[in-house]
């Protein structure tokens, strides 16, 4: 798709920077929103995106590049995954059609791409703090411009963002924060800090009006200033509301407001420069506003692959069973004959396919919004008082909870289940799960294992639940595979030999058994026999059955989609290690040391020659040498 045609984007056509929108007539803004949707949904139709939470901040992004003057002002998304909208405005519209496309645009902000996006962004809850950090440098380097978060889709609760608050408020450094305020974080949002959220739409416009006349402060002397502050403490007792809370932070609160019209945005934020001091504006939009589908339908369209634009359908059909899918339906059958099952999810049930669970538990499901760390200690104490937590989460933000796994599980050796969406992901950098087995295995007590395809799956879930230790399984994303071969038993520290070879032993970790197969398939052509060891563990692999294999074949390779550093390659070199064997050579693929860019997984893998090709290529090399 090229999207070129000035006709079909005839407002759009003439912005190439916010400095280009500043100059359109207010009255053609109404259209160039109306434009931004039909690319936003015409790019994200093919190439799949997040839909939802860009057509919620249209009239939001437009209002804010009309106002602040970005780059020198600071625009902070937060998780970024919002910030489509903002990227056309920056002068990127003609290159959306490659949006999460390998090479393409990126999925989320990113300074390389643009001066325009400020910070690097994929996680939520980040957005306050890097505020934060750029308010105080501002000063310290005595510069003058707007420090702009816009923070939402549930980040506003999560721990980092807390702690955030509580600093700025503090502080009262000026910076303006946009509060988005949509019911949502990639699900409906859940909380006290949701509910209170609502309370906030109550705010009589009288207090709001009084509270916004604020910034005359600047220009009044100390008298006045004082005759002021005592009118807003008197009149408090009878206009109380809940934004009193943000006010005893230490911010001016003021909302909230339609999060659609940009005319009133205009003002609200042209009000908001000439105030001092920490601020939160209270925006209320609609996720998926003026898209049918994605309105009726906001989680879905949070994060969807390509789908059919005038009826909303995913191209790919709800049939296909997918490992999140597979991982909810086993914990589902488990849970009818335990009843002491119990899952919970931080803000991402449905990508994690648990939602299936919830619906059939809907008493024993806990969705604690984006809070990691959170969901970790709450599934310990669960855990240390008799029941059996199921923590279903993505390995990438699982890290967010390293000390919790390490010091509220683990030292405690308390049995909880982790089931992490691992590997490489669409979504780039931020997203992909190729660290997972690096800063997990080393952890005492922690039996980390991912399965060759979805049948040893199953029977690693079920068994999970008879180990009474801490378990994390990993499992890729996508829809599932099956090798043709019956699973055997699983025991903590015995891997599977899938076949047997004289001349190579290939040690494969969950999602690549699989290539390891094909590979070693294509090896004979060359004349090399090929062992396929299906590792199962990533620390606790079969010391016994890699001793018996070094012992005849001294050409080992390791595969895997974890970081080639501290993964299952180095757990087999530390093996042999402790074995004293010298006369073997090792050759390691997995992800290399640098991060790695978006795209669909089949072209980042022979990026990084983790493909099939790339690796044939190099074992035979190996064996010239």
């Amino acid at each position: 798709m090229k999207v070129t045609t000035k006709t079909k984007y005839e407002i759009l056509s003439r912005v190439n920077s916010p400095q280009d929108l500043k100059k359109l007539d207010s009255s053609l803004l109404p259209e160039l929103a109306k434009e931004l949707r039909e690319l936003l949904i015409d790019s994200t139709s093919k190439n799949g995106g997040h839909v939802s939470p860009n057509l919620g901040v249209t009239e939001l992004t437009i209002a804010l590049h009309r106002v602040f003057e970005s780059p020198k002002d600071k625009i902070i998304w937060d998780i970024g995954h919002q910030a489509y909208i903002h990227k056309m405005l920056t002068g990127r519209w003609q290159q959306m059609h490659t949006i999460r496309q390998f090479r393409g645009l990126k999925g989320f902000c990113d300074s390389k791409e643009s001066e325009h996006d400020i910070f690097n962004a994929g996680h939520a809850g980040t957005s306050l703090s890097i505020a934060t950090g750029f308010a105080i440098s501002r000063d310290y380097k005595r510069e003058k411009y707007s420090v702009v978060p816009i923070i939402g889709d549930g980040s506003i609760g999560s721990g980092m963002s807390l702690e955030a608050l509580n600093h700025l408020g503090y502080i009262k450094k000026d910076v303006t924060i946009i509060f988005n305020d949509n019911d949502f974080s990639i699900a409906p949002n859940v909380g006290a800090i949701s509910g209170f959220t609502k309370y906030l739409d109550e705010t009589p416009p009288t207090y709001t009006s009084i509270n916004d006349l604020a910034y005359l402060e600047s220009k009044l002397d100390e008298k006045a200033k004082g005759i002021l502050k005592n009118i807003k403490k008197d009149i408090h007792p009878y206009i109380y509301t809940p934004s009193i809370i943000f006010e005893k932070l230490g911010f001016r609160y003021f909302g909230p407001y339609d999060g659609h019209d940009i005319e009133l945005l205009t003002k609200v934020f042209e009000q908001s420069k000439k105030r001092s001091g920490p601020q939160i504006i209270h925006v209320r939009t609609i996720k998926g506003k003026g898209y049918q589908p994605a309105e009726q339908d906001p989680e879905l369209f949070h994060g969807i692959g390509p789908f059919d634009k005038n009826s909303g359908i995913p191209l790919k059909t709800s049939n296909v069973k997918t490992y999140p899918k597979l991982v909810a339906e086993t914990l589902i059958e488990l849970a009818k004959k335990n009843k002491k099952i119990v899952a919970i999810s931080p803000g991402t049930p449905l990508g994690t396919g648990i939602r299936l669970f919830e619906k059939a538990f809907p008493d024993r499901f806990y969705d604690v919004g984006i809070a990691e760390q959170h969901a970790v200690g709450f599934a310990a104490g669960l855990a240390k008082n008799g029941l059996k937590p199921v923590v279903s989460i993505y390995s990438t933000f699982l890290q967010r909870a390293y000390d919790q796994i390490v010091h509220d599980v683990c030292i405690q050796d308390l049995p909880v289940v982790f089931l992490c969406r691992s590997g490489l992901v669409e979504d780039g950098e931020t997203h992909h799960g190729v660290f997972d087995v690096s800063y997990l295995r080393h952890i005492p007590n922690l039996i980390l294992m991912s399965p060759r395809d979805a049948d040893e799956l199953v029977v690693m879930i079920k068994n999970a639940f008879t180990l009474n230790k801490p378990v994390c399984i990993l499992h890729p994303k996508g829809e599932i595979v099956n090798i043709g071969k019956k699973v055997p038993a699983i025991s903590v520290g015995k891997s599977e030999l899938v076949i047997r070879g004289k001349d190579l032993a290939l040690f494969a970790f969950g999602s690549m058994v699989k290539p390891a197969l094909e590979i070693a398939d294509k090896l004979m052509a060359y004349g090399i026999q090929t062992c396929v060891i299906n590792t199962r563990f990533a620390k606790h692999i079969d010391k016994e059955l890699i001793q018996k294999i070094s012992t005849n074949i001294k050409k080992i390779v390791t595969l895997e989609e974890n970081i080639i550093h501290g993964g299952v390659g180095s757990r087999v070199l530390e093996i042999l290690s402790e074995l004293e064997t010298n006369d073997v050579s090792v050759k390691q693929f997995g992800a290399p040391d640098h991060f790695i860019e978006h795209g669909d997984t089949e072209s980042i893998k022979k990026s990084i020659n983790l493909d099939n090709e790339s690796v044939i290529e190099s074992i035979v090399n190996f064996f010239k040498h």
